[in-house]
């Protein structure tokens, strides 16, 4: 591993230890709990099998990488850190432009610059959208009435954008009617029309949901997904 690199390769490492142990931005993890974590099967995977495991392993010097070589080369001034208009150009997911501003609203900044620790963050809440602690990342972004619930006004704020993109592709795009049904029909609430976060988690569609708001490719996957399986076999 090329020194330059290691510290870099170190903290994706931490990154994603804290990302899924350390929810609460506590900034420390029990070690029990680190140990008795998936995290560290994976992490050990790597070393037994080289820098190239078999199935795809954050913990790889190849994942890893990757992940670097994307920061580096959406970082045009190289000042080490990503403007909006360098993030917008991120490629591995297509993000609405009011998701991009969430972002640099609601998580640290640096004179509204992102630096490399806040984009680790988001490729694992984007990478892990189903998991419970990506669900609360994205959650705190997409919530940004700062009322601890989705609500018909919410999920307009974010699909003006996903009904923009679709029609600039030419692409029939759902009423605003059925996009607020489909996703209350959903996720099972409480009181409905507003969706808390315990709820999306419960449900287990919560990476869905945060998807259909924030990203026209996650919204096509989701439109045409009864295509995308194929027909079904004939008796």
């Amino acid at each position: 591993m090329d020194p330059e690199y290691k510290k870099f390769y170190v903290c994706s490492v931490i990154r994603k230890f804290f990302f899924f142990l350390d929810p609460g931005r506590q900034g420390k993890i029990k070690i029990t709990k680190m140990l008795g974590s998936s995290l560290m099967q994976e992490l050990m995977d790597v070393r037994e099998s080289g820098e190239k495991p078999e199935k795809p392993n954050w913990f790889s010097l190849e994942s890893s990488l990757d992940v670097y070589n994307d920061y580096l080369s959406l970082d045009r001034k190289r000042n080490g850190l990503l403007s909006r208009e360098e993030f917008r150009q991120y490629s591995k997911a297509s993000m609405t432009e009011t998701f991009v501003q969430r972002v640099y609203e609601e998580c640290l900044t640096y004179n509204d610059e992102m630096d490399y620790k806040t984009f680790l963050d988001l490729v694992l809440a984007l990478n892990y959208k189903n998991e419970p602690p990506s669900i609360r990342y994205l959650f705190r972004i997409i919530d940004y009435k700062h009322q601890g619930a989705i609500d018909r006004q919410t999920i307009y704020y974010f699909f003006k954008d996903i009904a923009k993109a679709l029609l600039l592709d030419k692409i029939h795009a759902p009423s605003f009617a059925d996009v607020v049904a489909e996703i209350f029909d959903m996720i099972p609430t409480r009181e409905y029309g507003f969706i808390r976060l315990h709820e999306l988690i419960a449900s287990g569609l919560g990476g869905t949901v945060a998807g259909l708001l924030i990203d026209k490719d996650c919204f096509l996957a989701y439109e045409f997904r009864e295509q995308q399986l194929g027909p079904s076999p004939t008796p």
